[in-house]
This record gives C-alpha cells, sequence and structure tokens, in this order.
C-alpha cells in the first residue's frame, strides 16, 4: 500500500527567484556595516590571503564545535559555530569587495 503525503511535504520546492537587492546584506550581516566598505581599499592580493585566512579558520571553528557538541560541551559548541559562521561571513564580505 503506497501512501501519498499530503500538506507541506507535498508540495513541490519554489524555484530560486533571483536576488532581490538588498538580499545580501540580509544573507551577510556582515556587509551592512560601514567599515566593510572600507575592504574596498584592500589590492586584491591582500583580499584573497585575508579571505583564505578566515576560511581556514571558518574550518577549524566548525571541526572544534563538533568535538565540543560530542563532548557534551553545548555552550562552546554555540560559540566555536558562531566563529565559524562569522569567519564565512568575512571571507565572502572580502572576496565579495572584490566583484564590486
Amino acid at each position: 500500500m503506497n501512501h501519498v503525503r499530503t500538506g507541506i511535504l507535498a508540495r513541490p520546492r519554489a524555484t530560486a527567484a533571483p536576488p532581490a537587492p538588498g538580499v545580501a546584506k540580509l544573507r551577510n550581516p556582515l556587509l551592512a556595516l560601514p567599515s566593510a566598505g572600507r575592504l574596498h581599499e584592500l589590492d586584491p592580493l591582500t583580499r584573497e590571503i585575508v579571505a583564505a585566512i578566515f576560511v581556514d579558520l571558518a574550518v577549524e571553528a566548525d571541526q572544534l564545535a563538533e568535538v565540543s557538541w560530542r563532548r557534551r560541551k553545548a555552550p562552546m559548541a554555540a560559540y566555536w559555530r558562531a566563529v565559524c559562521t562569522y569567519s564565512r561571513h568575512f571571507a565572502r564580505a572580502v572576496r565579495r569587495a572584490g566583484r564590486t
């Protein structure tokens, strides 16, 4: 007997719409800060080096968050997850400064 899902689970996923103006600032709150505009002052090589450092930091913080979670250290897991998130946001902000 086949069961048919109904309700929200049965609905097809919406297709991705083009991003609206200002959406980048919603997804990456660092872009909304006035000082983020200073990233444009960095030369491209410096921006890429800084972005790579923050990507590495995000990877390490993500690993520490997982270790902390497995050790039942939820506050430290949350801390490291936040470090990971903001490191990725910063890396994207630095790279984005070179594209605009």
